[in-house]
């Protein structure tokens, strides 16, 4: 029993897919605190709250796609496709993680905020998880759940819904998960392939790809220029860091798209990354200054 305790503890970080996990959470708390401008307890809770709901439902995406990810040899070392854990076990920790994620949200916010969360679970996991063995363009549907925990955080300190601010970030993080996935094609879209998994490699050529990519990462340029154009961000220093970032990405992956007449996918997938969590300081120190 308490070898198998040890088991759950090693993989939950995996089926949880914390390094996904944290940022949906860390997303939530950049909407709290940049509208209610402190740190305090209930922005601990609204962190927890989104990361564990994450946590449930990739645990919940680890069963739906264990066949396709034991096709795969990026995914065929998964917990459930390599058999560390049975699926019964799987539904045990996503329930729990369910369950941890409602406690932290429940006592401390609004049932609007619970909603959400709800609303991106459901979501990801009867939405856009069931369209990826459809259709090919499944990302952009699916990418609905990036746009829903900054909402979450910003509601959950009092925020109006519809407020445009948050929309606009909202949008920011909507864009922003699109060529995420479009850079991925890039690098393992023939393993979508070996999955019977609809693919945009079957539709497009690898330069079409190219291309395609290239004008998803200049739209989600646009998007995070629109943050500190519309004055979301009103502190100087703020929008030249913003904009100085945005330009760099440009121009990094343009040199590599008109040079190379290839997108080095991996240095420019790390570099976006780089971008969101900078924008996510940026809109909290906007908040808390």
């Amino acid at each position: 029993m308490i070898n198998r305790l040890k088991t759950y503890c090693r993989l939950q970080p995996v089926l949880g897919k914390y390094k996904i996990s944290l940022p949906v959470g860390l997303s939530a708390l950049t909407g709290y605190l940049y509208h209610h401008g402190a740190f305090d307890f209930k922005a601990i809770m609204v962190f927890f709250g989104i990361f564990f709901f994450s946590a449930a439902s990739s645990t919940i995406n680890h069963i739906q796609e264990k066949k396709e990810d034991s096709l795969m040899p990026r995914t065929k070392n998964r917990p459930l496709p390599a058999n560390l854990i049975s699926v019964t076990e799987a539904i045990v920790l996503a329930v729990v993680n369910l369950i941890i994620g409602i406690a932290c949200i429940i006592p401390f916010h609004n049932v609007l905020v619970l909603v959400l969360a709800f609303v991106a679970l459901f979501w990801y996991n009867l939405i856009y998880t069931p369209l990826k063995k459809v259709t090919a363009f499944a990302v952009i549907p699916g990418s609905v759940t990036g746009a829903i925990p900054p909402i979450i955080g910003w509601i959950a300190a009092g925020g109006a819904p519809l407020d445009p601010r948050i929309i606009i970030i909202s949008i920011f993080f909507f864009i922003g998960q699109i060529p995420h996935f479009w850079l991925l094609l890039l690098l393992y879209g023939e393993q979508y392939e070996l999955a019977k998994m609809p693919s945009l490699t079957n539709i497009f050529s690898r330069p079409q790809l190219t291309r395609l990519t290239y004008t998803w990462i200049l739209t989600a340029m646009g998007a995070a220029l629109l943050i500190p154009f519309k004055g979301i961000i009103s502190n100087n220093a703020l929008i030249f860091a913003t904009c100085f970032i945005v330009f760099y990405v440009i121009a990094f992956t343009s040199m590599t798209f008109f040079i190379k007449k290839e997108l080095n996918a991996k240095k420019i997938f790390m570099r976006l990354n780089i971008l969101y969590l900078l924008m996510m300081v940026v809109l909290v120190v906007e908040g808390i200054t």
